[in-house]
C-alpha cells in the first residue's frame, strides 16, 4: 500500500499532529460495523461482496440489474445493516422465494403466508431450504481464489504494459467497480463523488441521518489533538443543532411540521400522506443545521479508467478521512484485481498546485442579494443551428424554424440535438452547502465552490414558515460565525467538518446547452428541494434572456414555487 499520508493538507501542523490525526481517521474508517450477521446470511453474502464487517467494501459478481437495484436503495435506506443488509433480508429472500415452485408470480405473498422473515428462517421451510442450497452451488466463489486469480501476474503485466507504458487508459472504460462507503461524513461522501465522468452514484438523503447526534465523523477527537478549550465548542454545536434538528421534526412537537400541517392539512384526505409530505418537506429544510461531520452512506459505480481519478479526488482533498477512505477501497479492491485498474492516482505536483476551492471575495456582490449571473459571456448559440443545417431535414430551416421542429411532440427522455454540446455557458450564483450538493451529485458538469464560511451568509427558507425557524437558523448563523472565527488557524477541511451545511458557499459550474435543457427539465419539477429549484429556475432565466429561442427550445416547468417537494403538487400561492 502506497503512502498517502503525504498528501494530509495541514499547513503548519508537526509530524506527530498529523500521525495522530490519521490514526484517529483510520481507526474510524475502518471500525468493525456495529451489528453482524449470521453463518447462514455470511454464506449468502461471500461471493457478491468483499467484507462483511467494515463500512467500506465491494460489490462484485452480482448480475448487473439487480445490483442496480440494491444500490437503488441507498438514496431511501432504512436497514440498520446497510446494503448488505437489503440482500440478505429482503432481496435474496424474495429472489429464492420466486424460484420456489408456485410462488413466481407473488414471492412476497408466498414468504408472508410462511411468515418467513429472514434468510435463517426460509432455511427451515423444506423448499426454501433446497432454493439456498441450489443458490450456494450455482454462486460459488471462493474469496481467496478470486483474490489469487484475478490478481495473477499476467493480467498485472498486461495493464502494465498497455496503459502505463503505451497510455491505453481506455481499456478500463469496458470495466465497472461497485463501491459501497457506509458511516462515511457528509464531506467524505462529496469528495468520492467530485469525480463525475465515468461514474454514477446514489446518496442516502438526509432525511435519514440518524437524529441522535451519536453518528458523526470523530472531528471534535481531531481538534482535542491542539485545543481542548475548542474541542468543546465543537461537540457543543454538533449536539446543539441535532438537537434542533430532533425537536423541529418532531411532527407533534416542532414548530414547522405543525405550521405547514395547519396550514395545508385541508388539501389532503389522506393524513398518511399529509405527514409524510410535510415530513419531507421539514427534512429538506432542517438538513441545513446538520454539520459535515454527520454521516450518510453510498454507492458508486465507476469504470475502470475512472476509478483513479476517483482516489486522485480523495487524496486531492488531503483530509485525514478521504486519505483513510482511499486507502480502505483501494485495499478492498485487492481482493477482486479492480486494484489493477487504479492508475495514475497519485497527484501529480501540478494537480496539487493547480486544486483548491474558489475565492469567496469574488461571490461579495452576491452577499445580500442571491442572484445567478453568467461568469463571463456566453458563447452564441449559432454554432448549434449551423451544425444542424449540415443535415438534410434541417438544411433549408431558419433557427426559428428548427426550435419549432425540435420542440414538437417531445418526449420527457428527448434532450436536445447533440450539436447543442457545441455550446457552453458558465454561471456563478450562492446558495447553502446543502443545496449545492444537491445539485452537484444530479449535474454533470464542471463544478466549483467556496470552502463553507459564515461569511457569504446562511440559508434562508423563503416559503411560509413560523417564525422559530428564522429564529434558529438566526442562531445557528451567529454560532458558526464565532466558531469559525476561533478555528480560523486551522485547515479548511476541519472547519468543513464542523460547520452546518446552511452556511452558503459560492458556486460555479459550466455545462453545455444540451446540459443545461435537460437540467432544467429534471431539475425544476415539483419533486425537487425548493432552494435548488429556485436556482435552476434562475439559470433558465439567464439563459433565456441570452438565447431568445431558449423559450421553445426548454421543458423547464416555470411554476414560481410549489408548497411541497413531495407527495401531489401544490403551487405556493395555494392556501
Amino acid at each position: 500500500m502506497p503512502d498517502f499520508s503525504i498528501h494530509l493538507r495541514w499547513p503548519g501542523a508537526d509530524e506527530s499532529l498529523k500521525k495522530a490525526a490519521l490514526g484517529i481517521a483510520r481507526r474510524f474508517v475502518s471500525r468493525p460495523v456495529g451489528y453482524s450477521f449470521t453463518k447462514t446470511e455470511q454464506l449468502a453474502l461471500a461471493p457478491f461482496f468483499t467484507n462483511s464487517d467494515r463500512g467500506i467494501y465491494l460489490a462484485h459478481t452480482l448480475p448487473a440489474a439487480l445490483l442496480a437495484r440494491l444500490v437503488a436503495r441507498y438514496s431511501r435506506m432504512n436497514n440498520p445493516r446497510g446494503l448488505r443488509g437489503v440482500f440478505v433480508d429482503a432481496a435474496l429472500p424474495e429472489l429464492l422465494a420466486s424460484r420456489i415452485v408456485g410462488s413466481k408470480a407473488n414471492p412476497a405473498a408466498w414468504l408472508k403466508a410462511k411468515e418467513i422473515k429472514s434468510l435463517d428462517q426460509l432455511r427451515q421451510d423444506a423448499e426454501g431450504e433446497a432454493a439456498f442450497r441450489n443458490f450456494l452451488e450455482n454462486f460459488r466463489c471462493d474469496p481467496d481464489y478470486l483474490r489469487d486469480f484475478a490478481s495473477s501476474e499476467t493480467v498485472n503485466r498486461f495493464f502494465g504494459d498497455w496503459v502505463e507504458r503505451f497510455g491505453h487508459g481506455s481499456i478500463g472504460r469496458v470495466a465497472n467497480i461497485s463501491i459501497c462507503a457506509e458511516g462515511v461524513s457528509l464531506m467524505a461522501a462529496k469528495a468520492l463523488e467530485e469525480a463525475r465522468a465515468g461514474a454514477g452514484y446514489m446518496e442516502l438523503s438526509t432525511r435519514y441521518v440518524n437524529m441522535a447526534g451519536t453518528d458523526v465523523y470523530p472531528i471534535a477527537d481531531i481538534v482535542r489533538l491542539s485545543s481542548s478549550t475548542l474541542a468543546g465548542r465543537v461537540k457543543e454545536m454538533i449536539d446543539l443543532v441535532f438537537g434542533l434538528y430532533r425537536n423541529q421534526s418532531d411532527p407533534d412537537r416542532g414548530a414547522l411540521p405543525l405550521f405547514l400541517t395547519e396550514r395545508y392539512g385541508h388539501l389532503f384526505e389522506d393524513k398518511r400522506q399529509l405527514k409524510a409530505t410535510v415530513g419531507g418537506e421539514v427534512c429538506d429544510v432542517l438538513g441545513n443545521l446538520l454539520p459535515g461531520a454527520a454521516l450518510t452512506s453510498l454507492g458508486i459505480a465507476v469504470d475502470g479508467e475512472a476509478f483513479g481519478s476517483l482516489l486522485k479526488h480523495l487524496l486531492l482533498h488531503g483530509t485525514p478521512e478521504t486519505i483513510a477512505v482511499a486507502e480502505a477501497v483501494l485495499s478492498e479492491s485487492e481482493k477482486t484485481g479492480s486494484n489493477q485498474l487504479a492508475r495514475h492516482y497519485e497527484p501529480s505536483d501540478k494537480e496539487q498546485e493547480l486544486w483548491g476551492f474558489l475565492d469567496p471575495m469574488a461571490f461579495e456582490d452576491m452577499r445580500n442579494n442571491r442572484p445567478v449571473v453568467p461568469a463571463s459571456s456566453f458563447a452564441p448559440i449559432q454554432p448549434a443551428f449551423d451544425l444542424l443545417r449540415l443535415k438534410p431535414q434541417f438544411k433549408d430551416l431558419s433557427d426559428e424554424e428548427i426550435s419549432d421542429r425540435i420542440s414538437r411532440d417531445r418526449k420527457a427522455t428527448d434532450k436536445l440535438p447533440d450539436e447543442f454540446e457545441s455550446v457552453s455557458v458558465g454561471l456563478r450564483f450562492v446558495m447553502s452547502r446543502r443545496g449545492e450538493r444537491d445539485l452537484q451529485r444530479h449535474v454533470l458538469a464542471a463544478h466549483g465552490r467556496t470552502a463553507i464560511s459564515p461569511w457569504l451568509g446562511f440559508y434562508r427558507y423563503d416559503k411560509p414558515r413560523p417564525a422559530e425557524i428564522d429564529s434558529d437558523f438566526r442562531h445557528v448563523y451567529g454560532l458558526s460565525y464565532s466558531l469559525n472565527e476561533a478555528l480560523s488557524g486551522e485547515p479548511v477541511w476541519l472547519r468543513e467538518l464542523v460547520l452546518p451545511l446552511g452556511n452558503l458557499v459560492g458556486c460555479t459550474i459550466v455545462m453545455n446547452l444540451r446540459e443545461a435543457e435537460f437540467i432544467g427539465h429534471q431539475r425544476t419539477k415539483q419533486g425537487v428541494n425548493h432552494e435548488v429549484r429556485q436556482i435552476v429556475l434562475k439559470i433558465n432565466e439567464e439563459l433565456a434572456k441570452a438565447y431568445p429561442l431558449w423559450t421553445k427550445l426548454s421543458r423547464s416547468d416555470p411554476t414560481p414555487g410549489y408548497a411541497f417537494s413531495r407527495g401531489d403538487p401544490i403551487p405556493l400561492e395555494t392556501k
